[in-house]
């Protein structure tokens, strides 16, 4: 089935003319009359008017716009585009879009993967509730740019994942989100919209307890959408970590709507969140990889084909006996079960990736080709482009309520959209709080207690990235802002690594930074410790990260996350905290919080510590009261040879 753009003109009347509830969206004008219909008549006359005196002056150009400007002024009404207008506006931009998919794809396979009705019903899943929920926001950043057309107005997508969900193996504007944000840019931008897609997702990571714990120092605090993308990592056996990061994100400050990209055969996890966040406020979309599996098996194995033919996106993407860029599901765990199919799908796996040279680290059986992403990302972007013209059409019939001529003005939209939103962030910080974490021992979770690790205001100290406290300068309270493009403090290089003022300094392994950083941008930075350096010392948080991040004051509870190491096998020089309080192995390490000693780690997580001392794991306020910690640390090495270290990736304070 062919996706066909509908006549939104049409589309629109009959939608004003139905309802004025509007799916929970609409409402009263809240005690505001509308204008007199005669003053519409006074304005067109005065237009013509305004319009014939400065036509005279050939020095003044003159145009319908800028004369309905000043007479909207004048009488009260808004000076801006109608929603018509804006309709006619993305209409035009669909068509063009529709055209280019066309070539991308070719007419026949086009219709066949990009089906509305697999789009909407099958492959991306929101109750009527989330949908709204959706149009709502979008309606939101479509009226602050009618009221005030000079302001940069952003709609923020964030993807947090895991390797495949990067794109590794691809060119980083091969990524999904990339692709995504290129399908939808010209649509926001006729809207007088930027849609920005941040990939942040990070290889090996699964999704808490880090970075649950760093939301938002990684991935931002202006989010509209939040995208979960962990199924290789989180898997199956891992639940309770898709359930800490869902509700830390219910205490993002933008309550972001939450997607997730997942098979529906975890589905049982997804619905049991589904049910709960959307019924405290959040919106969720669940995206099902399976349903996609299904659409794209509409397209016939097309090794065989000329390529004068079939349209590269096509070409080698599926190989005889369905083998995906060459691919299959297997049983082999190391491999996250797909295995490349090396006699059927050679011709598939040849064609998998399009890189440049020197750009083919990353390109593994697991991880997703080319082909692949830009499937995904497009549709994506043609659920984006339908819920936005939802979107519009909801507008519409809130700025004429029951068919009036006369709009209401936009202000009073904005405010009353802003309310429905207040809603239900009061509905999400009230929700019921869950008792149990079953990564953590219910001794500790006594003390951390459920609201403080699940709903708690935090603050993350971290080496991470891509991370916007990295790229915004707060980790090192520098003036170089940059973004995953680079301009931003990038730390030392380990080898020439030096303290400077017994600071604890911001580090990267040169192994980590890529030849080619145009394909991957996620690395393992860390806080550097060795045991030449003595005494190294750290704040946290630091001004910078107080203002950006503290709402409120912190319970004192310190939180140390170790690097990670790809399929836990790490360096022999690697120095984890199981020395800290132990006289056995060949190193210890020692950690003072405000001068007083720390006596044990309690474990989080295999790499996440909470730091405990002499009076429990609460350290108070901090030594000024301000929610500030003197962290201090020394490495002491009782075997002679490595240039043992230690590597830390976070510092959180809770």
């Amino acid at each position: 089935m062919t996706l066909s753009f509908v006549n939104v003109k049409k589309k629109r009347v009959g939608y004003r003319r139905a309802t004025s509830n509007n799916n929970n969206l609409n409402g009263s004008a809240g005690g505001e009359e509308a204008a007199p219909r005669y003053l519409l008549l006074v304005a067109i006359l005065l237009a013509f008017l305004g319009g014939f005196v400065l036509g005279k002056q050939e020095s003044t150009p003159t145009t319908v716009s800028a004369v309905w400007s000043r007479l909207a002024e004048a009488i009260g009404r808004d000076p801006e585009f109608s929603v018509d207008h804006l309709l006619g506006e993305l209409t035009k931009t669909r068509l063009q879009l529709e055209e280019t998919f066309r070539v991308e794809y070719g007419g026949d396979y086009y219709g066949r993967l990009y089906d509305q009705i697999q789009i909407q019903n099958h492959i991306f899943l929101a109750s009527p509730m989330s949908r709204d929920r959706l149009k709502r926001r979008l309606m939101m950043k479509i009226v602050q740019t009618l009221i005030d057309p000079s302001k940069e107005v952003s709609f923020v997508w964030a993807t947090a994942g895991d390797s495949s969900a990067a794109g590794h193996g691809n060119m980083l504007n091969q990524s999904y989100t990339a692709v995504l944000e290129r399908t939808v840019q010209p649509a926001f931008q006729a809207l007088g919209l930027q849609f920005v897609a941040r990939n942040y997702a990070m290889s090996w990571y699964q999704s808490a307890p880090e970075l649950a714990l760093c939301m938002e120092s990684v991935y931002g605090t202006d989010l509209d959408v939040l995208n979960w993308d962990f199924s290789m990592q989180d898997g199956q056996t891992h639940s309770y970590k898709t359930e800490l990061w869902a509700e830390r994100a219910t205490m993002h400050p933008s309550l972001p709507l939450l997607f997730f990209v997942d098979n529906s055969a975890a589905s049982s996890r997804l619905s049991m969140l589904q049910n709960k966040l959307e019924s405290n406020g959040v919106g969720f979309v669940f995206v099902d990889k399976m349903a996609m599996d299904r659409v794209r098996s509409r397209v016939p194995p097309t090794v065989a084909t000329s390529t004068a033919i079939v349209p590269e996106a096509l070409q080698n993407w599926i190989c005889p006996g369905g083998a995906v860029e060459g691919a299959l599901p297997c049983d082999d765990a190391m491999r996250y079960f797909v295995c490349d199919q090396f006699e059927t799908g050679q011709e598939c796996l040849a064609a998998k990736y399009k890189t440049l040279t020197g750009c083919d680290a990353g390109q593994k059986s697991n991880h997703p080709g080319w082909k692949e992403h830009q499937f995904k990302g497009m549709l994506l972007g043609h659920y984006f482009l339908d819920v936005l013209e939802e979107a519009l059409i909801a507008l519409d019939a809130m700025k004429h309520p029951n068919g009036q001529v006369a709009a209401i003005r936009s202000q009073v939209i904005l405010d009353r959209l802003e309310k429905m939103h207040q809603r239900d962030v009061r509905n999400a910080t009230q929700a019921p709080i869950p008792v149990t974490y079953d990564g953590v021992d219910e001794e500790l979770m006594s003390r951390i207690t459920p609201s403080l690790l699940f709903r708690g205001n935090g603050v993350c100290h971290t080496a991470l990235l891509p991370a916007q406290s990295r790229f915004l300068g707060h980790t090192t309270q520098s003036s170089l802002i940059g973004s995953s493009e680079g301009g931003y403090d990038t730390g030392m290089n380990k080898v020439l690594c030096h303290p400077v003022h017994n600071q604890l300094p911001l580090a990267y392994e040169s192994s980590d930074r890529m030849r080619c950083p145009s394909a991957k941008i996620d690395h393992r930075d860390f806080f550097y410790l060795r045991n030449q350096d003595g005494w190294l010392h750290k704040t946290v948080p630091n001004h910078a990260e107080l203002q950006a991040y503290q709402r409120s004051p912190a319970q004192g509870i310190i939180i140390i996350c170790l690097q990670i190491c790809p399929m836990d096998k790490c360096s022999d020089d690697y120095v984890g905290f199981a020395q800290v309080s132990s006289q056995h192995g060949h190193a210890k390490v020692d950690i003072k919080v405000d001068g007083s000693e720390v006596k044990e780690l309690l474990t989080l997580d295999h790499r996440c510590h909470v730091l405990k001392g002499e009076d429990g794991i609460r350290w108070g306020p901090g030594k000024a009261g301000d929610g500030q910690y003197k962290l201090s640390f020394k490495l002491h090495v009782k075997m002679k040879g490595l240039d043992y270290s230690v590597k830390m990736s976070s510092i959180i304070v809770l």
